[in-house]
């Protein structure tokens, strides 16, 4: 089971924390049903394949904080399924 728990770190130590959503990208795959190919042909086949769906959703987290919240953000366990860049900018 994924690890939901929101991040609380920046919202103790009072920092202003902006979330802008990406476009969700979606790669659909067309996968048939039976691997023996019954009813391609014979004409139909119409009702043998299904679509599989991977959703994959990007955040960025603009955070205004000091050297020691992005310490205490960069310690954060995360799963190892998930990517992360961190980018430090003035």
């Amino acid at each position: 089971m994924p690890n939901t728990k929101p991040i609380r770190i920046p919202h103790v130590n009072s920092c202003k924390v902006i979330v802008i959503p990406l476009p969700t990208k979606r790669l659909r795959v067309p996968v048939m049903r039976t691997p023996c190919g019954d009813g391609m042909h014979r004409g139909g086949g119409g009702g043998n394949w299904e679509t599989w769906e991977m959703r994959i959703h990007k955040r960025i987290l603009d955070v205004g904080a000091n050297e020691r919240v992005l310490r205490q953000i960069t310690r954060i366990r995360i799963p190892r399924d998930v990517n992360i860049e961190i980018e430090l900018t003035d």
